[in-house]
């Protein structure tokens, strides 16, 4: 999956708010030559099978149904190569998919050339600020600051602790920055890998009885670390940190993969 994948789930409402039928009340339409502004783009890779467009962005992006892509191509929102397709148009790889509409995206929307790749304080600074900024605004859309992890059964909470905590460990790598803006799938989906115990030295750590290591696996990042701490006075669980773990930083810091037995 190209980088521009991963950036297709920051608009202020979620896409399953979408309905392409009613979405000309927003908009007056003068004519057929309607401005159209891209929302979503895929670059479709070498080694992509063929497969139907409608099933492939129902794969691809969170939060929306097979149904809910087929009203979008019905109501020519998905164009293929900037072309209007069908819902059984077959992609194949070097192909473009553009989910367009005809108002501008709203909200925060992060590209991988707006985050900077070096390794000096300027660029792990840039990195921070990308973070406290995609925190901001996840925040203003997810009032309930949580979401439900499928592995834990539980609801996973964001606050102070989570912002401060992956702004100074995640800025450290351009990898890690970009990790975290996968936020929602991260934490609807990682899996646990091993409890450790929090170190008390730690101001941050102090609070929590317990720290759950979780994994998730994501296409153009690799393996992601997302660390949970269990907090003692309720047993809330606490997103404490996210990183991007390279196979050496997994051998030097003695992760654990979700493939073996975590514990109880």
């Amino acid at each position: 999956m190209a980088d521009k994948d991963l950036y297709m789930d920051f608009e202020d409402a979620p896409i399953e708010d979408f309905d392409p039928m009613k979405a000309g009340d927003e908009v007056a339409y003068e004519d057929e030559q309607q401005e159209m502004f891209e929302h979503y783009r895929f670059d479709i890779s070498a080694g992509q099978v063929p497969m139907r467009v409608d099933k492939y962005l129902a794969t691809h992006m969170e939060y929306t149904s097979r149904h809910r892509i087929q009203l979008a191509i019905k109501a020519e929102y998905i164009r293929v190569n900037d072309k209007i397709v069908k819902a059984n148009y077959v992609v194949r790889p070097g192909d473009v998919i553009k989910f367009v509409m005809p108002y501008q995206r709203r909200g925060l929307e992060i590209l991988p050339e707006d985050i900077p790749t070096g390794d000096t304080p300027e660029d792990r600074r840039a990195r921070q600020e990308v973070i406290k900024r995609f925190y901001f605004y996840w925040k203003k859309r997810n009032p309930d600051l949580c979401r439900y992890n499928v592995d834990l059964g539980e609801m996973v909470y964001i606050n102070h602790t989570s912002l401060v905590e992956t702004a100074g460990r995640a800025s450290l790598t351009y990898l890690s920055t970009l990790a975290v803006l996968q936020l929602d799938a991260i934490l609807q989906n990682a899996k646990l890998c091993f409890v450790d115990k929090p170190k008390q030295a730690n101001k941050q750590q102090a609070k929590f009885e317990k720290m759950l290591g979780m994994d998730y696996s994501c296409p153009g990042i690799g393996d992601i670390q997302l660390m949970v701490g269990v907090r003692k006075r309720d047993k809330t669980k606490i997103q404490y940190c996210i990183t991007a773990i390279t196979p050496t930083l997994r051998k030097k810091k003695g992760s654990h993969k979700c493939d073996m037995n975590p514990e109880s």
